[in-house]
C-alpha cells in the first residue's frame, strides 16, 4: 500500500475485502485455500457475514501476531501496519457491509 489512509470510512467491499482476499481468502495466492469456501481451516473468510463474524473472534490477534493466536497468514508473514489498522478501523466502526 503506498497511502495509507484511514482517515475516511473503511468500506469493507472497497477496502477490507480485498485485503482479507488477497491474504486469506476465496481466491488468489497460496493462502487461498487455507479459508476459502471449502476451508482446510474450518474457518472460511468468503462472504461479508464469514469475515465480520470472524472479526468478533480472534482475527485481529492472529493478525497481530499477539495472545497466543495463531499467527496468520500462515506462512505468509505479518501484515503490513497499514493493512492492520485498516481491518481494525472497520471493526471499531462497527463492521459495515458497504
Amino acid at each position: 500500500i503506498g497511502n495509507c489512509d484511514t482517515a475516511g470510512i473503511i468500506s469493507f467491499s472497497q477496502h477490507v475485502n480485498p485485503i482479507i482476499t488477497t491474504f486469506c481468502g476465496s481466491t488468489g495466492g497460496s493462502a487461498a485455500s487455507c479459508h476459502g469456501a471449502s476451508s482446510s481451516s474450518g474457518i472460511p473468510l468468503v462472504t461479508y457475514l464469514d469475515i465480520s463474524s470472524s472479526a468478533s473472534d480472534n482475527l485481529m490477534d492472529a493478525i497481530r501476531h499477539i495472545n497466543g493466536a495463531s499467527p496468520m497468514p500462515d506462512g505468509g508473514g505479518k501484515l503490513d501496519n497499514c493493512r492492520i489498522a485498516t481491518i481494525q478501523k472497520w471493526i471499531d466502526e462497527g463492521k459495515m457491509n458497504n
